[in-house]
Formats: C-alpha cells, sequence, structure tokens
C-alpha cells in the first residue's frame, strides 16, 4: 500500500470540503491515497481550486450544461441536460445507460465535464422526457488528456489491441496495462458489472504500480476519478450487467460519421414539462 503523504493527505481533505455533503465524502473517499500521491502538488491544488472557482460560477456551469445539452442532440436525442429544472419532475429509480452515454458522451466532444452520474442527477417529466440535471460540479479538461482517453477507450471497445499499450503509454499508464482494462469491464466488456469495491481494488492497483515505475499523473486523472466514482455508484445501485463496448462504439461511431467532434452549437431551448 501507497503510503499517503501530507500533501496528498491535505489535497484530499481539501476535495472533501469542496464537495461537502456526506454522501460525497463516502464516495470521494474511495479515490485512493495513490492517485494523489501520483499528481505533481502543484498542479493537484490548481484543479482543485478551479474546481472551487466553478462550484462559485453558475453562469459557467450553466452554459456548460446548455454546451451539453446542444452536443447531446447529435449522440443521444431523447436525453435533455439542464442546469436546473423547471416544472413537475418525477425522481428516476435509475437511468444507468443514459449516464453510461453522457460519460462516454462527454469524453468524446470538447467542453466542460459534468461530472456529477449519480442516480439523484436523473428525472423525468410529467410527459415522460428523460432529462440530466446534475450537481453544481464541473472541471474542463485539457485537450491532449481527453484525447488520449479516447485512444485509450478506441483501442479497448473497438478492438484496436494493437493501439492498447501505445495509448495506455500516451497517458502514463503502461505499467499497469496487465489491471488497467478491469477498470470499465475487463474481459466482460458486453455485459459488464460494477461495484465500488471493484473500482476501489482495481484503481488502487494501477495507482500503486504506477508509482512503483516512477510515473507521475496528469492532474485531469482526479476529475476522471470522480466521474467514474459517481457512475459506478449509479451502476451498482441500477444492477444488472451493461455492453459498454456497445455504448463507446455506437457514440464514437455516430460521432465520426456525423463530424460533430467540434460542435459547440447549444441546442434550441424546448418548453420543459
Amino acid at each position: 500500500m501507497v503510503a499517503e503523504t501530507k500533501t496528498g493527505g491535505s489535497n484530499r481533505i481539501m476535495l472533501w470540503r469542496l464537495l461537502g455533503s456526506g454522501d460525497w465524502k463516502e464516495l470521494t473517499g474511495l479515490l485512493s491515497p495513490a492517485l494523489f500521491a501520483l499528481i505533481p502538488p502543484r498542479e493537484l491544488s490548481a484543479r482543485l481550486l478551479e474546481l472551487t472557482r466553478n462550484r462559485l460560477d453558475r453562469s459557467a456551469f450553466t452554459a456548460a450544461c446548455r454546451l451539453r445539452d446542444g452536443q447531446l442532440s447529435q449522440l443521444e436525442p431523447s436525453l435533455r441536460c439542464y442546469a436546473e429544472h423547471l416544472g413537475p419532475r418525477v425522481p428516476l429509480i435509475s437511468a444507468p445507460d443514459a449516464a453510461l452515454t453522457l460519460f462516454f458522451g462527454q469524453v468524446l466532444l470538447p467542453g466542460p465535464m459534468l461530472l456529477d452520474l449519480r442516480q439523484s442527477s436523473f428525472h423525468r417529466s410529467a410527459q415522460g422526457q428523460l432529462s440530466f440535471s446534475p450537481t453544481q460540479l464541473f472541471a474542463d479538461w485539457t485537450p491532449e488528456f481527453r484525447a488520449g482517453m479516447t485512444r485509450i477507450y478506441d483501442a479497448f471497445y473497438r478492438d484496436q489491441s494493437s493501439a492498447y499499450i501505445p495509448a495506455l503509454e500516451g497517458l502514463g499508464v503502461k505499467a499497469a496495462s496487465s489491471v488497467f482494462e478491469r477498470a470499465f469491464g475487463g474481459v466482460r466488456r458486453h455485459a459488464a458489472t460494477f461495484q465500488l469495491s471493484d473500482f476501489r481494488h482495481t484503481f488502487t492497483s494501477v495507482f500503486e504500480l504506477c508509482k512503483r515505475s516512477g510515473t507521475t499523473f496528469h492532474p485531469d486523472f482526479v476529475t476522471l476519478g470522480v466521474a467514474l466514482v459517481t457512475l459506478y455508484d449509479h451502476l451498482e445501485q441500477a444492477g444488472g450487467s451493461y455492453d459498454v463496448a456497445g455504448v463507446w462504439t455506437r457514440l464514437r461511431e455516430r460521432q465520426l460519421s456525423e463530424g460533430c467532434a467540434d460542435s459547440r452549437r447549444p441546442r434550441v431551448a424546448a418548453q420543459r414539462g
């Protein structure tokens, strides 16, 4: 087990204080201390300060939701994204397919990452419209990190085996190639099940292997970790198994065929039910 440094511990506490509520603290507690030890302290602190500023910037959050809503029209027209809800709504028990679509869609398309994919972020209107209205927690990924994650998912989920190791190497996780694929379905990529305990075990192994190899992580791994924790939480509560590779492949091929990678045009607002 990797010992947690004083700086890493301080940054982790900073993340807990930023997120605030008890349920968030429980989820972020699943992030391995090794992750915080792998990111240069100055870069990590800068990312956490960015999250803090974003939590206070309502106009930026509204713009981020509007952007993602417009992009969803190209990938999943039946799903809307709002900064807030107007009118009556019916909370969902779960929306696992929508959560997977949102996670992968945000990886593929440029723009802020809306990080809260928990069940509480999804609702259905009285007319049956599915919508996503998350906690005001978002972050901007650098283009190189987004491209790196896209290469990793392409290599794994679209069976581009020769590109898998180079893709991992590009983001500094080659040392954990033997366990990294377990993070999103493993060999059961077409019938994957999700448990937070598996998340903690797999990512702790990844981080510790990279730590031993002297790897330094990109700071965007912190917000990737937060998004994945919320996604795992949603899918674990939903139960069942999911064709994760199928979701990624469908979105990726639609993105490529429609040329929507650089789209930033908001969707025209519809009447909310």
